[in-house]
């Protein structure tokens, strides 16, 4: 299934290191722009029993402004910014999903998806190298196929976020974990789990899941930069569906994911103008 092995897992785990990549500093390039090179063993959705490993090429860019942000999680516009909270405007997306995994096989295709909401991130301690903070989201989703643009439901985050750029104080490793649920509305789960009478067969039932608890993620991720320009990078996230609303869902066939990545990046430029973080 293309889709979470495009995004929310692949961007949403290997490219997660790229936000740890730069040492923490009270200033920073307004752009940053490179290259990525990664590797990760990813399932091929989330609750699918099949893996498959895939190389990650990919250019980068990284936009510090005032207003506007672009990062490893998307789009984003700041509406409200105070030293203990930060509230954003975000989009994100998500490429189609094909029916090349066993459990979804002779079903549809689905389109492609763009995600769109707040989040808020509420600090709980900061320095000048650690921040642990709070960050929760509520993102509305829509698909598309051409001018066909549909309301898939609402998608959220509740999460416990810590970061340290400076882990052993030497300035060459950088350590990041996030912690917490998922959460999404009946639309969002029917758009992945559901399995209608017409897609039954004697080993697919059909199934209509509910809105609620989506299952539980720990991530982690660790860098070592080894010059000013070239980073190196390791990622694990594990997502357990136990208790979730979508657990029976036939196209649920493992309660755990481990997502396994790592990554080299290297910085090909910078803008000379600084601002700060």
């Amino acid at each position: 299934m293309a889709a979470m092995r495009g995004t929310n897992i692949v961007l949403g785990a290997l490219l997660a290191l790229c936000g740890s990549f730069a040492v923490h500093a009270e200033e920073k390039p307004l752009w940053e722009a490179g290259m990525f090179f990664g590797v990760g063993r990813l399932p091929h959705y989330p609750g699918s029993d099949g893996y498959e490993i895939y190389p990650l090429p990919l250019p980068y860019l990284i936009y510090r402004g005032q207003i506007v942000q672009a990062d490893r999680e998307g789009l984003k516009g700041i509406l409200h910014r105070s030293p203990r909270m930060v509230t954003r405007l975000a989009f994100s997306g998500h490429p189609p999903v094909e029916d090349d995994d066993d459990a979804r096989a002779g079903m549809a295709e689905l389109d492609p998806l763009l995600e769109g909401g707040l989040s808020h991130n509420i600090y709980l301690r900061r320095s000048a190298t650690r921040e642990l903070y709070l960050h929760a989201s509520v993102r509305q989703v829509v698909s598309f196929d051409w001018l066909d643009v549909r309301g898939q439901g609402f998608l959220g985050n509740v999460q416990l976020i810590y970061r340290d750029w400076d882990l052993r104080g030497d300035g060459k490793w950088a350590y990041g974990l996030r912690t917490g649920p998922r959460l999404a509305s009946t639309d969002y789960h029917q758009y992945f789990y559901r399995v209608l009478p017409a897609d039954a067969t004697p080993e697919r039932r059909a199934y209509d899941p509910h809105g609620g608890y989506g299952g539980f993620t720990i991530s982690q991720n660790l860098v070592y930069k080894r010059t000013a320009d070239l980073s190196i990078g390791l990622y694990m996230r594990w997502l357990n569906l136990t208790g979730a609303v979508i657990e029976d869902s036939p196209l649920v066939r493992e309660k755990n994911n481990l997502v396994v990545g790592g990554a080299i990046i290297r910085r090909l430029g910078q803008s000379t103008q600084m601002v700060d973080r």
